[in-house]
């Protein structure tokens, strides 16, 4: 560039394009990438919801379909549905698309800040020219804040880059200790089952649970143990003389605990 008097003008007009370019490429390439981000994160929110609300219907849908106290909807689907939900968020926290679409957005409304203060200081400086051609004094002022916009620029993109580079060592970091903890859920829960017919209790009944095979007991109560923590599908038989008695339900069994259910054949 040529700082002789008469080019002087010309050359600061090059210096204001180069930065312009530079921030706005930087507005550019946010704007482009948070679409992408935007778009992952809002399908993996609104389908975890829709799976968790499916998650929490599915009990109640089972027991309006129920047939002969058997549930209609077998309770391992609301477990599948509630892993599903739990799924999506844990690969939207290890992608990072949901906190990458707020960074990049918090970016972009910095950077076209900054450019827009930086443009309106540019015709400021300008104007005090007032149609003279520019002291050297000037000219440097001016030329710092070119400097001070780019470095701007670069400021922001460093500082959205250092919070990526957390954010990621940080889920690597969770992701390591989940791996070597051992998980809660593996904890099996308990069965208490209370049946409140007496003459079933005296001649025996049978409990199936989740479609497995039927387990025969007699009295008004029976323990099962080790079973998976989350929702199962009970179902109890017996034959008192020529009827056949039957109930179902889908129960919950806690982490490490004991669900205590009651049930009456009919």
């Amino acid at each position: 560039m040529d700082w002789n008097p008469n080019k002087v003008e010309e050359s600061l007009q090059t210096v204001f394009e180069k930065a312009t370019t530079i921030g706005q490429g930087a507005i550019k390439w946010y704007s482009n990438s948070k679409k992408s981000k935007k778009w992952w994160a809002q399908t993996i929110r609104i389908s975890s919801i829709v799976l968790g609300a499916i998650a929490a219907l599915l009990p109640t849908i089972g027991d309006m379909l129920s047939k002969d106290g058997t549930p209609g909807i077998p309770g391992g689907w609301t477990t599948i549905c509630l892993g599903a939900a739990g799924a999506l968020l844990l690969f939207d926290k290890y992608f990072g698309f949901s906190s990458a679409w707020m960074r990049y957005i918090i970016a972009e409304m910095q950077l076209q800040q900054v450019e827009q203060e930086f443009e309106m200081d540019w015709e400021n400086e300008r104007a005090s020219w007032q149609g003279s051609p520019p002291t050297m004094d000037q000219v440097k002022q001016m030329l710092a804040r070119c400097k001070a916009f780019t470095s701007q620029i670069s400021t922001i993109v460093r500082e959205e880059t250092n919070v990526w580079v957390q954010e990621f060592q940080t889920t690597i970091n969770t992701l390591n200790e989940s791996i070597k903890a051992k998980p809660a859920i593996t904890e099996p829960g308990a069965l208490n089952l209370t049946i409140t017919n007496e003459d079933v209790a005296k001649e025996g009944w049978e409990m199936i649970i989740d479609n497995g095979d039927a387990e025969k007991f007699k009295g008004y109560t029976a323990g099962k143990r080790n079973l998976i923590p989350g929702r199962h599908e009970v179902v109890v038989k017996a034959k008192i003389g020529d009827n056949n008695l039957q109930a179902g339900k889908v129960i919950l069994i806690p982490v490490g605990g004991i669900c205590e259910e009651k049930m009456t054949l009919a």
